[in-house]
């Protein structure tokens, strides 16, 4: 029996947690070497054997030696392995934010959400029953890094933070890898998973080069003084509330097509969804349908419960024709390919 093969069912059993933590260990530490490494610090060997982490150095194993997979079969049986293993139970999920946000330059917790300017890098890291990314081709947030974005964006509007979400920056590990481990040791285990498998990033300004590790990519961070605001509006955020998180969906995407130009358009678009959101959860609140907008009662909320309400909701309606005037490829009005809009359309709404 060959020596890759020996190894190929070690990594087997480490994965499936049927080994002992001396022999998982030396697993490890063979990995490193494989993959070029250096070996963990001594806290983190235990958590470094358990098969949710573990199995994401045999990924990034895989992914090194796949050029050759269909002319070794004893390589293909090594670095396939981490398929059969997935994290399970209470799940972590961390992830690197992306450079086109504006981020806070502090850490901020909540009972399920850590965020960490760590090395100059936003790293959010969030407490999670699934993880919809191990399922599924689709990028979609987890609720509670939906939610952590909403609060910090609501909360200090006033300079403007931001999350910038892409996909692929991101990794789920079983919560019980990390028992043992203090609060920055965790955070250190996440930037170095995700170093792995970090993608290159255009800078913001298009003439520089694409950067491709964590330490080179220039994020932008502002004091952070809303605590207050932002303990206030993550606890009244519940996250069993689907309109509310559909709502807050819309919005965060907003924010992020607004920083490519060509997707103004869709910027504002979502804004009007998310404005709709917003009158829908009004209605709720006063005993009205969340499932379709009524004038009626709108109007007599606004006339009674805003200031200048009536010149508000006039505003709003506004919105709604040109949300038709976008939404629709040829509405009432006729066809136009490029709807009349202003950067006011998106601030103002």
């Amino acid at each position: 029996m060959s020596q890759k093969f020996l190894f190929s069912q070690q990594v087997l059993k480490v994965l499936s947690g049927n080994t002992t933590t001396v022999q998982a260990t030396k697993v490890v530490l063979k990995l490193m070497d494989l993959l070029g490494h250096p070996h963990p610090p001594y806290p983190f060997l235990r958590a470094f054997c358990h098969p949710s982490i573990f199995s994401i150095f045999v990924e990034s194993l895989w992914q090194q030696l796949r050029p050759n997979r269909a002319k070794n079969r004893e390589a293909d049986a090594l670095t396939k392995a981490f398929f059969r293993s997935r994290p399970k139970g209470i799940l972590v999920k961390g992830r690197v934010l992306g450079p086109l946000g504006s981020y806070p330059n502090t850490i901020i917790e909540f009972d399920t959400v850590q965020y960490v300017p760590l090395h100059s890098v936003p790293l959010l890291i969030t407490m999670e029953k699934t993880d919809p990314e191990n399922h599924i081709e689709i990028g979609y947030l987890s609720k509670w890094e939906l939610i952590a974005a909403t609060v910090i964006n609501l909360a200090g509007l006033s300079p403007g933070f931001h999350f910038y979400f892409q996909s692929g920056n991101a990794r789920t590990i079983a919560r019980e890898s990390l028992e043992g481990l203090s609060f920055a040791e965790r955070q250190t285990i996440f930037y170095e998973l995700l170093s792995l498998n970090i993608k290159p990033h255009r800078a913001k300004n298009i003439f520089q080069p694409c950067t491709s590790t964590l330490s080179t990519v220039q994020y932008s961070f502002t004091p952070f003084t809303f605590y207050k605001e932002a303990m206030a509006l993550y606890a009244a955020f519940k996250p069993t509330d689907h309109l509310l998180l559909r709502t807050a969906f819309m919005l965060q995407k907003a924010r992020m097509l607004f920083f490519n130009q060509v997707f103004f358009e869709d910027a504002v678009a979502n804004v009007f969804f998310s404005l709709e959101g917003c009158l829908l959860l009004l209605q709720r609140k006063y005993g009205g349908s969340d499932t379709k907008i009524d004038l009626k009662l709108l109007t007599e909320l606004f006339n009674q419960r805003f200031n200048n309400g009536p010149e508000l909701f006039e505003f709003i309606k506004e919105a709604y024709e040109k949300r038709v005037e976008i939404v629709h490829p040829s509405p009432r009005s006729g066809a136009n390919w490029q709807p009349y809009l202003v950067p006011d359309d998106y601030y103002e709404y």
